[in-house]
């Protein structure tokens, strides 16, 4: 390993410890403490979130707190709070428990469910429950996000491209250039009013007792399109061409226009390539040596062409 890189890891690890520190030291994160009896805290890995995720043990209660990064301004962060109270308020997601007044710490209570896995839509029971599950997140008053800006999943993916850019990946430009050309030029508008969960994958849906689903991780929530959740769901959970007519089937509840289809695909190519374009971006930010990797990604791109 590059000696830089690993300085730069310690460094790093050092800084996280020295954060965990301070936060569960805080006196008003120690007053739910206290009020709760919480006996231990063992952090959960959540992925790519820039927020930290623990499990608290509580001598009668098992709790799940989130600390919510401060670069977020006050408005996401309250926007936050808001959709995970109203989503366990409406059967959608865990019960909020509590929150600090600056939206730096919520505490929501204990989920014993699973990921809800791609297989698991071969049911059509869970499936249905799924997609009424979005439908009911979607219909949410736009009030809980107030003074957070819309971030559609088009303009996501665009600036995620952008960002490889500035690190100059070898026949990245051309491909981006061609991708915007196809794909990003007047396809999958659609009217930004729709609460949008913004993070629709695996890992963020549970499935409770009576496999009733839950949207967990309301981190990047934000007005768009109602197709931004529908097309990430569509390509995180693999849905072939007769489950993305079934699953807006079952969202419209009538049968879809081929318009309403359209935007559908591109929503999903939207998310196929905002992804992409992601772990690129974070492949770019953690070395430049793997070759192998990158090129591999760049198939994947030249895939849409």
């Amino acid at each position: 390993m590059d000696r830089n890189w690993l300085v730069a890891g310690i460094i790093a690890a050092f800084i996280w410890t020295f954060s965990l520190g301070a936060a569960m030291t805080d006196p008003v994160l120690q007053s739910f403490f206290n009020a709760h009896q919480i006996i231990s805290y063992k952090k959960i890995s959540v992925g790519d979130s820039c927020d930290h995720v623990y499990k608290l043990r509580g001598k009668k209660n098992l709790f799940i707190l989130k600390v919510l990064n401060l670069r977020r301004p006050l408005q996401k962060r309250r926007a936050v709070v808001r959709m995970t109270a109203w989503a366990g308020c409406e059967g959608l997601g865990p019960k909020l428990v509590w929150h600090d007044k600056t939206y730096h710490y919520m505490v929501m209570s204990f989920s014993k469910g699973r990921y809800l896995r791609p297989e698991d839509l071969k049911n059509p029971a869970i499936f249905e429950k799924v997609v009424v599950c979005m439908r009911k997140a979607h219909a949410a008053s736009p009030s809980h996000v107030s003074g957070v800006s819309s971030y559609p999943l088009k303009v996501r993916a665009l600036r995620r491209g952008e960002e490889v850019m500035s690190y100059e990946v070898h026949n990245f430009a051309q491909i981006f250039e061609r991708l915007k050309d196809q794909f990003f030029n007047g396809t999958g508008d659609t009217c930004c009013n729709t609460i949008s969960h913004a993070d629709i994958k695996v890992g963020n849906i549970l499935l409770e007792k009576g496999n009733c689903p839950m949207l967990i991780d309301w981190g990047e929530v934000t007005l768009a399109s109602l197709y931004d959740d529908l097309g990430s769901f569509a390509h995180h959970f693999k849905l072939n061409i007769h489950q993305e007519k079934h699953l807006l089937t079952l969202y419209l509840e009538r049968t879809p226009h081929a318009e309403e289809i359209n935007h559908l695909q591109a929503h999903r190519r939207f998310a196929a390539l905002n992804e992409a374009f992601w772990k690129m971006r974070v492949f770019c930010e953690k070395s430049k040596k793997n070759i192998i990797t990158m090129n591999k990604s760049i198939d994947f791109l030249q895939g849409f062409l």
